[in-house]
């Protein structure tokens, strides 16, 4: 979506705005590595100028995750557009990245492969506050030798931009985008979920400065996990 404005309205948009655009060269390349931060959920909400305070988050645990080129996995045959994949704990995720969106290709973790038919829209840019977009995705895997077939939709909203305060400083010129799962593996019991990520983009860096999640599954039973994650200082600079 690219909306056109007239000056009179443009004169209204905040100076700092162009600044937290994102672009392809904002996003994850083979040879890039991130040591993750985990704590406590923290909710927070999107809006204009806005100061989100980390400064007190406390991790409980950290990894570090690796961005590789695709052609070296696995299982990249299953995977041939991919241009990025990300590892972490000893699973691999695989995007397509572009000068118009980055996509969810699928994952190889566990032991389950998961190629999408029809891939995720993770982001799409130019992405700058106002930026909405809506996408469905499809998928047709086995697990524990039954098949799944996942099918649901994504939207995606830069709803908020300023500055975050994290616990080695403040960060400014940050977009918050938020992604919204929702999805359904049909199979002998079918699985429902629901996922909220909302993502603290500073341009410039390959990954989130924040991560946080709201993540429900639902099948015989209902289990939510809510976490937040963040780049360690040492990667941000």
């Amino acid at each position: 979506m690219k909306p056109l404005y007239a000056l009179s309205i443009s004169a209204l948009i905040p100076l700092g705005l162009s600044a937290q655009t994102m672009t392809q060269a904002d996003m994850p390349v083979p040879g890039d590595q991130f040591l993750i931060n985990y704590g406590p959920y923290v909710a927070t909400s999107g809006g204009s100028n806005m100061t989100w305070d980390f400064s007190t988050l406390s991790a409980d645990s950290s990894e570090t995750i690796q961005f590789v080129d695709p052609a070296g996995t696995p299982m990249a045959a299953s995977f041939p557009g991919a241009t990025v994949a990300q590892y972490q704990d000893n699973s691999y995720t695989y995007f397509q990245t572009s000068g118009t969106d980055m996509l969810l290709l699928g994952v190889d973790a566990d032991g389950i492969l998961v190629p999408y038919q029809d891939p995720e829209q993770w982001l799409q840019v130019p992405c700058s506050f106002g930026t909405t977009w809506s996408d469905n995705l499809a998928a047709s895997f086995s697990s524990s030798g039954f098949p799944v077939n996942r099918s649901g939709s994504v939207t995606g909203n830069a709803d908020g931009f300023g500055s975050v305060v994290m616990p080695f400083g403040t960060v400014n010129n940050v977009l918050r985008v938020r992604l919204v799962e929702d999805y359904t593996d049909q199979t002998i019991v079918n699985i429902d979920y629901d996922f909220i990520t909302d993502f603290f983009y500073k341009p410039g860096l390959h990954a989130p400065l924040v991560q946080i999640g709201d993540y429900t599954i639902t099948t015989l039973i209902t289990v939510n996990n809510q976490r937040t994650q963040w780049l360690d200082g040492s990667a941000v600079g």
